[in-house]
């Protein structure tokens, strides 16, 4: 079991997944400069939002609800495999594109669940994190819900060109993928070492925290 969850909580270190969200978002770009600029934004309140709730507990931690640095880990993980799923099934029919997500959400949850596992987090800071990359995806998802009414509008060489691109962008996110991940796993920058410095001196500024 724990050699399981040591494999697969590498698949939610940030050093990772940062770059695999870049690719997403250019893979996005090929097929619409909305959803890139849509899925960017999502991204960008997520790692805010994770940043921000570090920064607060790391500095205040709150040891009766066992939240100290809530999990980047778990909030990046259900913002990206979530999303890579609704893109890659962007064109098909709903019920498989709801099913697709949903194992999006289930990959993002095994590695949130892996950081309990090891003790590395607490369960509260794994769902913390979780419902930060949860909110962040269901925004982004809700905004980029394609539209039949335009699609019933296009040409047939529009058409054609549209799939050409679905097929460029989507050949080129799993072969980057493959690489990414080969490059990167088991990898690691010092974001929490970096946070863990900006928390010590907002604990010193916050009366309420010493």
């Amino acid at each position: 079991m724990i050699p399981f969850a040591r494999a697969v909580t590498e698949l939610g270190e940030p050093t990772l997944l940062i770059p695999l969200c870049a690719l997403l978002c250019a893979c996005m770009t090929v097929r619409s400069r909305g959803w890139a600029l849509r899925w960017t934004g999502a991204f960008a309140a997520c790692a805010a939002g994770i940043a921000a709730l570090k920064l607060c507990f790391l500095a205040c931690p709150q040891r009766s609800l066992w939240l100290h640095s809530p999990s980047g880990h778990a909030a990046l993980s259900m913002l990206f495999f979530p999303s890579l799923a609704w893109f890659v099934t962007a064109d098909a029919r709903r019920s498989i594109r709801a099913a697709a997500v949903a194992l999006g959400v289930l990959a993002a949850a095994t590695v949130a669940a892996s950081r309990a596992v090891l003790l590395a987090q607490s369960w509260s800071e794994v769902a913390v994190g979780g419902l930060v990359g949860l909110a962040a995806f269901a925004v982004f998802a809700e905004i980029r819900k394609p539209s039949g009414r335009k699609e019933d509008r296009r040409t047939p060489a529009v058409a054609v060109a549209a799939a050409a691109a679905s097929r460029q962008a989507t050949w080129l996110l799993m072969v980057g993928l493959l690489a990414l991940t080969w490059a990167l796993y088991g990898e690691r920058l010092p974001f929490e070492d970096l946070l863990m410095r900006k928390a010590a001196v907002l604990r010193l500024t916050v009366a309420a925290c010493q």
